[in-house]
C-alpha cells in the first residue's frame, strides 16, 4: 500500500515535531518534508510532491493564506489548516477554506504537547480523507465550476407574503470541503427566493459563527445568521446551525417554524445532518428540500430515507468537484436522491424547486 505523503508547513519547531509525532502513529502516512515558511512551502510542495500540506497561518516571510492562494493558483492540492481557537483565528481559517483550503484542525498551542497529541486520531482521519488522488482532481475541478446563474441587484431581503405555514425549506448538509461550497452556493441563490434555509456543518463552534458572518458578507440577497434557539425561520434568511449543537425545527400551532437547538453526549457529528433531515420530515415534508453536499462519512443518508419517505425531495451533489465524495455518495448509492446536480448547478436546482418542485410527490427518487 502507498503512503499517504504529508509536507508540514510551520514556523514552530515545536509544531513541526508535535505534527510529525502525531502523524507517526498512522502506519499508511509518512511526513516527507518540513517547511519553516510559506516561500520554502511553495518550492518544497513543488519538488516532493506532497498527498496532503498541513499549513499553519502565521510565519515569516510569507504567510500561510499568501502561499495558499499561490499554491492553489499554480499547484493546487489538498491542504488541511491549524488553525487557533481565537475569533480572529476563525475568521482567518474560513478565509482560507474559501480560497481552496480543504479542512482545519483547530490547535490549542498553549495546551503544551499532551494537549496537541489528543488531536492526533482527528488529524490522521482528516489526512487519509483528502489524501486521495480524486481529492486532488476535485480541488482543480471545483475552479471556474460556478457560473453566475442570476442577475443579482442591490441586496434586498425578499418579503414573504404567504403565511408562515407556507415557508418552504432548504436544508443544506456537509462536512468536508463543505464551508468552500457554501461559499459558493449560497452567495449565487438569487433575490426573492421564496425559502428558508438552514445549514448544518460538521464545524466547532467558534467557526460556525466565523462561517455564518463570511457568508452573509458574500451573500447579495440573503441574510445569513447563526441560529440561535427559538429562531423563526423565513423567507430570504439562512440559519447556519451553531458548532457543537444539533438544529431541530418544529412547527408551532400558528404554523410557523421554529428552530431548537440540542446536543447530544457522545455523538460524534454536532450538528447532524440526519438530526436536522429527521426534525423537518416530521414538521414540514413535502415543503422541505434536503441538500447533502460534500464530506466524508455517511451522515445525512438515513435522513435523506426518512424525508423522502414523507414526501420530501433530495439532491445529492455530483462526484465532480466534490472534495470529499462520501456523504453524497452515500444518499445516491441509497437511492435517495431525486437529483444529482456538480457544485455549479445546485444553487440553479435549489431555485428550480422552488418555483415548481416544492409541495408536489415526484414519486421514487432515480
Amino acid at each position: 500500500m502507498n503512503s499517504i505523503r504529508v509536507l508540514v508547513v510551520d514556523d514552530s519547531a515545536f509544531m513541526r515535531n508535535i505534527i510529525g509525532q502525531m502523524l507517526a502513529g498512522a502506519p499508511d502516512i509518512r511526513v516527507v518534508g518540513q517547511a519553516t515558511n510559506g516561500k520554502e512551502g511553495l518550492k518544497m510542495a513543488r519538488e516532493l510532491k506532497p498527498d496532503v500540506i498541513t499549513l499553519d497561518v502565521e510565519m515569516p516571510v510569507l504567510g500561510g493564506l499568501e502561499m495558499l492562494t499561490i499554491l492553489m493558483r499554480t499547484n493546487p492540492m489538498p491542504v488541511i489548516m491549524l488553525s487557533s481557537l481565537t475569533q480572529e483565528g476563525a475568521d482567518i481559517t474560513i478565509k482560507a477554506l474559501q480560497l481552496g483550503a480543504v479542512d482545519y484542525l483547530p490547535k490549542n498551542a498553549h495546551g503544551g504537547a499532551m494537549a496537541m497529541r489528543r488531536l492526533a486520531p482527528q488529524l490522521i482521519e482528516k489526512v487519509r480523507a483528502v489524501g486521495t488522488g480524486e481529492t486532488r482532481k476535485a480541488i482543480s475541478e471545483v475552479r471556474g465550476m460556478v457560473p453566475e446563474f442570476f442577475d443579482h441587484s442591490q441586496r434586498r431581503n425578499p418579503e414573504h407574503t404567504g403565511r408562515a405555514a407556507d415557508v418552504p425549506v432548504v436544508a443544506i448538509g456537509c462536512s468536508t470541503g463543505g464551508p468552500a461550497a457554501l461559499c459558493e452556493v449560497i452567495p449565487q441563490l438569487p433575490e426573492g427566493l421564496n425559502c428558508a434555509v438552514v445549514v448544518a456543518q460538521h464545524m466547532s463552534a467558534t467557526f460556525t459563527r466565523a462561517l455564518a458572518t463570511r457568508l452573509d458578507r458574500l451573500s447579495r440577497s440573503l441574510t445569513v445568521r447563526e441560529a440561535e434557539e427559538g429562531a423563526r425561520l423565513e423567507a430570504g434568511t439562512v440559519l447556519v446551525a451553531p458548532g457543537g449543537k444539533h438544529m431541530t425545527v418544529d412547527r408551532k400551532m400558528d404554523g410557523s417554524l421554529i428552530c431548537h437547538l440540542s446536543t447530544t453526549p457522545d455523538m460524534p457529528a454536532q450538528p447532524s445532518v440526519d438530526v436536522l433531515f429527521a426534525s423537518l420530515a416530521k414538521s414540514c415534508p413535502e415543503t422541505t428540500l434536503g441538500v447533502v453536499m460534500t464530506g466524508m462519512g455517511t451522515d445525512g443518508m438515513q435522513g435523506s430515507h426518512t424525508l423522502t419517505q414523507r414526501g420530501g425531495q433530495v439532491i445529492a451533489q455530483a462526484p465532480p468537484g466534490c472534495l470529499v465524495y462520501g456523504m453524497p455518495k452515500a444518499v445516491v448509492d441509497a437511492g435517495l436522491a431525486h437529483t444529482v446536480a456538480p457544485l455549479g448547478r445546485i444553487a440553479k436546482e435549489i431555485y428550480m424547486w422552488s418555483r415548481v418542485g416544492r409541495g408536489t410527490r415526484t414519486g421514487a427518487p432515480g
